[in-house]
Formats: C-alpha cells, sequence, structure tokens
C-alpha cells in the first residue's frame, strides 16, 4: 500500500503531465496556425511575384516598342526628307 505522501506524489505526476498534454495540444494548434499563415503569405507572394513579372513584361514591350519606333524614324526621315527634297 502507498503512504499518503507517495499517492501526492503521484497525483502531482498526474496534473503535471495533463498540463503538459495540453500545453503540447496548444503548441500544435499553433504550429497549424502558423503553418497555415506561412502557406496563404507563399500564395500571396506567388501571386505578388507574378503580377510583378507581369508588369516588367510589360514595360519590357513598351520599351521594345518605343526602340523600334526610334529605328524605324531613325531609317524612314532620312528617305522623307530625299522625298521632299526631290519633290
Amino acid at each position: 500500500m502507498l503512504t499518503d505522501q507517495e499517492l501526492q506524489s503521484l497525483r502531482n505526476q498526474g496534473n503535471e503531465a495533463e498540463r503538459a498534454a495540453e500545453e503540447i495540444e496548444r503548441l500544435r494548434w499553433d504550429l497549424g496556425e502558423l503553418r497555415g499563415r506561412i502557406a496563404q503569405m507563399e500564395r500571396d507572394e506567388g501571386k505578388s511575384l507574378a503580377a510583378e513579372r507581369e508588369r516588367c513584361k510589360t514595360r519590357a514591350l513598351q520599351i521594345v516598342e518605343w526602340h523600334r519606333n526610334d529605328y524605324n524614324r531613325q531609317q524612314i526621315d532620312p528617305i522623307v526628307a530625299e522625298l521632299k527634297n526631290g519633290m
């Protein structure tokens, strides 16, 4: 048979084990919440990167178009000048 002191020690250990189990469960829940937040941040970042990539592609096309127009103007202007002088 256990003494009162031994029984109390076992009760205390049981209470500590219950508190530890509750803390573990709370930490697991917190970890799940953090994983969810991280996943959302990664999705948001992916959307943001895709939008930035589209902005860069649009800007690159604008720059190419501007240079092409500038090049065409450089090629065409002398021809237009020749035509004007010849008319």
